[in-house]
């Protein structure tokens, strides 16, 4: 039986799902959808749902809106036993919340599940020892970052948490490091006026040796903040939740 989706927010990652749910490129059906303007939810054909509502409906619910949306929400996903699919995992940075949901997904046993989103080698950096240190450069159009800078300029270095604080809907890449490997994570945020693309680049360094991972990603087509791969990650995840995979591959 194909599972039931139901989703948090009806912006960017919201018209991606739907167009992959339409071309058959995701297994699950989005049957709802839940945000603050109600027909941004209907004008793509899928009917708008409370939360409350919709924990009756789906087995599934992503939350694609914000780190709000995480905080208003996501206690209430779990403890209706439903798996809960964070985008805005700058949320899970706050350790009261963080420690109040897993206590309801223990004992709910519905999973809190966040995307490997814009970046790759998530599997490698909660490999990493003790003595590790990391660090991410994220290079953006400077007019997704909401500055206007004539030239390529460091608009920001500081941990994961500030960065998550001065950057809420742009540096969740920053907080899914942090959470990944249990470190504290340096980040650097370059502005520049002239790219076309947003860029990552992750330097590790430990006892395990180097490494390096750089992701040049194209701009997701509704929403220029938004890494195109990022929605490509949901949806792969989502397929993994509703096929029930026995062979978990890099985990």
């Amino acid at each position: 039986m194909m599972k039931k989706i139901g989703v948090i927010g009806c912006g960017n990652m919201f018209r991606v799902l739907v167009e992959a749910a339409k071309s058959g490129k995701l297994r699950g059906e989005i049957v709802c959808a839940y945000d603050y303007q109600r027909e941004r939810c209907e004008e793509l054909g899928i009917p708008y749902m409370t939360v409350e509502k919709m924990l009756s409906t789906v087995d599934i619910v992503v939350e694609a809106a914000s780190i709000q949306a995480v905080k208003e929400y996501g206690e209430i996903v779990l403890s209706a036993g439903k798996d809960f699919v964070v985008m805005s995992v700058g949320a899970l940075l706050d350790d009261d919340l963080r420690k109040n949901l897993m206590k309801i997904s223990r004992r709910t046993r519905a999973r809190i599940i966040v995307p490997s989103g814009a970046i790759g080698g998530i599997d490698a950096i909660k490999a990493l020892p003790e003595d590790a240190k990391i660090k991410i450069v994220t290079t953006k159009p400077s007019r997704t970052l909401g500055v206007d800078v004539k030239e390529r300029k460091v608009i920001f270095s500081g941990s994961a948490r500030e960065a998550v604080e001065k950057f809420p809907k742009s540096m969740n890449v920053a907080a899914l490091l942090s959470l990944a490997s249990g470190k504290i994570v340096d980040v650097e945020v370059i502005a520049d006026p002239n790219a076309k693309r947003n860029t990552h680049r992750i330097i590790c360094e430990g006892s395990f040796g180097r490494m390096e991972i750089t992701v040049e990603n194209e701009p997701s087509p509704y929403n220029p903040r938004t890494s195109y791969l990022a929605c490509l990650s949901l949806i792969r995840v989502l397929n993994d939740l509703c096929e029930e995979n026995t062979i978990i591959l890099g985990v």
